[in-house]
């Protein structure tokens, strides 16, 4: 039986072929294997366009590949709309991070 997902309406179980979709991109994912990771993803919210612990993992393999700006729309997406407040919290935070990077070092003393 699946497990519901952190972010997912906690009555929600994700159908079988998005939960092996999710399970393949973690795997892919811990594996930096980052392109199957985003095809596994994409796929698994296809099937399942509410599974917010997919949209944030989304987030996170756009950000290691690179694509910042996909990766910044996918928390800010997570941040503003997940039902999980440690989520929801966890993505404000990677987004505080990511703009205090692009600003670069502060100038204060």
């Amino acid at each position: 039986m699946a497990v519901p997902h952190p972010g997912t309406d906690s009555s929600a179980v994700p159908s079988a072929p998005a939960q092996q979709a999710f399970d393949a991109a973690a795997l892919a994912f811990v594996q930096d294997d980052l392109a199957t990771a985003i095809e596994q993803l994409q796929a698994c919210l296809q099937l399942e366009p509410e599974m917010d612990s997919a949209s944030y993992l989304l987030a996170l393999a756009y950000l290691r590949a690179g694509d910042v700006a996909a990766g910044q729309a996918g928390l800010e997406r997570v941040a503003s709309t997940s039902q999980n407040v440690m989520l929801r919290d966890v993505a404000r935070s990677k987004l505080a991070l990511l703009q205090r990077t692009a600003a670069g070092p502060s100038s204060a003393p």
